[in-house]
C-alpha cells in the first residue's frame, strides 16, 4: 500500500510526462461515439393512426361521447340510408309505371319539387309543377306503349295501378299551377307585376295545350284494362284544360287592372284566341274523323283535344247500349255541330272584347270535349264489339 501511494506521489510530482498520445484520443473518441449512436434507440414521431386511437380512447372515456353517442349513431344511419337511396334513385332513373322502382324514381322527383319550392317565387313555383307534370305523361305515354301490351296478368295489374297514380299526379301537380297563379296574382301590386302574371299564364297556356296534346295521343288497346287507364287519361286530360282556362282567367282580370291605367291590353285576348283555335284544330280533325264512320270500316277517332286514337271498351257514357254505330255516330255529329256554334260565340265575345264572357264559354266548351270525347270512345268500341 506505501508503495502504491509513493508512485502516485510521484506522478503528481511529474507534470505533463503522463498525458495520453493524442492519435490514441481522437481514434478512441471516434469509437465510443460511434459506440453510443449504435446503442442509442432513436425517437419516433407518433403517426396519424396511433394518434387517432389515443385521441378515440380519450373520446370515448369523456362525458362527451355518452351525450353524444345518440347523435352520432342517428347521422351514420343517415348517411347509409342516403347513400342507399342515391344508388336506387340513379337506377330508377328509366323505370315507368309497372316497374319496381318506378315509385322510387316518383318519390324523388316529388322530393325535388318540394325542396325546390321551398322560398321559390310563385311563377318559379309553376315551372317546377309544370316540369313534374311533363314527366307524369312522359310516363304515362311510354307505360301505355310497354305496359299494356303482352303483359303477364300480375304485372298488367300493377302496371295500371301505377298508371292510374301518375294521372292523378298530372291533376295534382295542374291543379296546384292554379292555386301559384292565384298566389302570383295576389301580390301583383304594381304594372310590372301585373304582366308578369300575364307572361305567366301565356306560358301555362302553352304548356297545358302540349299536356293534352301528348294525353290524347296515347293509344290504349281494347281490353279491359285500357278502358281504365283512358277513362283516367281522359278525366287528366278535362283537368288539365280546366287549369289551362282558369289560368286563362287571371290574365284576363290582371289585363282589365292594366286597362284601368292605360296599359297594354292585348296580350289576355290574344291567349284566349289561341286556345279557342286550338279547340276548333281539335274539332276539324274531330269532324272528319266521324265522317269516315261507317259500320264496316274500322274507325280511328281523334279526341277533341288531340288528334290520336283511344279504344277502349265498356268506357261509360250518357248513351244507351242499344244504339247502332251509326246512331252514335250521329249524336256526336250533333256534339259537334253544337261545340262549333260555342267556338263562334267564343269568337264573338272576343272580337267584342267581353273576354270574361269568352272564359266561361271556353269552360262550357271543355265540358263539351268531355262528352264527345266519350262518344267517340263508344263510337270505337261499338265497331270492335261488331267486327267480333
Amino acid at each position: 500500500m506505501n508503495h502504491v501511494k509513493r508512485q502516485l506521489r510521484q506522478i503528481k510530482e511529474i507534470k505533463g510526462l503522463v498525458n495520453p498520445d493524442l492519435f490514441w484520443v481522437t481514434n478512441n473518441r471516434a469509437r465510443l461515439l460511434q459506440q453510443i449512436n449504435n446503442t442509442v434507440v432513436p425517437i419516433e414521431k407518433p403517426i396519424i393512426g396511433e394518434t387517432a386511437r389515443v385521441f378515440w380512447f380519450q373520446f370515448r372515456s369523456s362525458t362527451a361521447f355518452r351525450v353524444m353517442r345518440p347523435v352520432l349513431t342517428a347521422l351514420t344511419v343517415a348517411a347509409l340510408a342516403t347513400s342507399g337511396w342515391i344508388a336506387s334513385v340513379s337506377a330508377s332513373f328509366n323505370s315507368l309505371p309497372g316497374d319496381r322502382l318506378w315509385a322510387v324514381k316518383r318519390a324523388a322527383q316529388n322530393t325535388e319539387v318540394a325542396v325546390k319550392s321551398f322560398g321559390a317565387s310563385n311563377d318559379r313555383k309553376v315551372q317546377l309543377q309544370l316540369n313534374l307534370a311533363k314527366n307524369r305523361v312522359d310516363d304515362i305515354k311510354k307505360a301505355v306503349a310497354q305496359k299494356l301490351i303482352n303483359t303477364s296478368p300480375s304485372d298488367l295489374k300493377k302496371a295500371v295501378k301505377d298508371l292510374s297514380v301518375a294521372t292523378q299526379d298530372v291533376q295534382t301537380a295542374v291543379k296546384q299551377v292554379s292555386s301559384n297563379i292565384v298566389d302570383q296574382e295576389k301580390v301583383a301590386t304594381t304594372k310590372n307585376n301585373q304582366l308578369q302574371v300575364v307572361e305567366t299564364v301565356k306560358d301555362v297556356a302553352k304548356d297545358t295545350n302540349n299536356l293534352t296534346k301528348e294525353l290524347t295521343s296515347t293509344i290504349v288497346s281494347s281490353t279491359a284494362a285500357g278502358a281504365e287507364v283512358t277513362k283516367q287519361v281522359l278525366e287528366t286530360v278535362r283537368v288539365v284544360n280546366q287549369t289551362s282556362i282558369n289560368a286563362i282567367e287571371v290574365a284576363v282580370r290582371n289585363q282589365d287592372e292594366l286597362s284601368k291605367s292605360g296599359g297594354e291590353t292585348g296580350s289576355a285576348r290574344n291567349i284566349v284566341s289561341e286556345k279557342v283555335a286550338d279547340l276548333v284544330r281539335s274539332n276539324e280533325a274531330l269532324t272528319q274523323e266521324v265522317k269516315n264512320t261507317n259500320d264496316d270500316l274500322k274507325i280511328i277517332v281523334a279526341a277533341p283535344t288531340g288528334t290520336a286514337a283511344i279504344i277502349v271498351p265498356n268506357v261509360s257514357s250518357t248513351l244507351p247500349a242499344t244504339l247502332t254505330t251509326k246512331e252514335i255516330s250521329r249524336e256526336a255529329e250533333e256534339k259537334i255541330t253544337a261545340t262549333r256554334e260555342s267556338v263562334a260565340d267564343i269568337r264573338k265575345n272576343i272580337d267584342s272584347g267581353n273576354l270574361q264572357e269568352a272564359v266561361n264559354g271556353l269552360r262550357a266548351l271543355n265540358e263539351s270535349a268531355v262528352t264527345a270525347q266519350q262518344l267517340l270512345v263508344k263510337i270505337k268500341t261499338k265497331v270492335e264489339i261488331d267486327k267480333r
